[in-house]
């Protein structure tokens, strides 16, 4: 039960952000996986995040929210392409 809060809290937070509305495509199973690059969640042109959804998600599909270090002041969310690829690999949604 505590899970189910923290994702829907984390999905809140992120699309109460948002200045238009996002559509995540549906994807049964068997599919490829789906990555959205560079959503807007602000005004700002630096406020923006990647969605990445696992092949074969459905409404149980584990959500992972990966913030990446820098105090708002460095560093880019590309920096951690590497631990995006390991993440994708075991079905977890990432968004980063």
């Amino acid at each position: 039960m505590n899970k189910l809060i923290y994702i829907l809290l984390s999905f809140i937070v992120l699309c109460s952000c948002s200045k238009e509305d996002i559509t995540i495509p549906d994807n049964p199973a068997g599919n490829t996986d789906t990555t959205m690059v560079n959503v807007s969640y602000g005004d700002h042109q630096m406020q923006k995040y990647d969605i990445y959804l696992p092949a074969g998600r459905d409404s149980t599909t584990p959500v992972l929210l990966m913030i990446h270090g820098g105090a708002w002041k460095g560093g880019q969310k590309e920096e951690f392409n590497y631990y995006v690829s390991l993440i994708k690999k075991t079905g977890v949604m990432l968004l980063s």
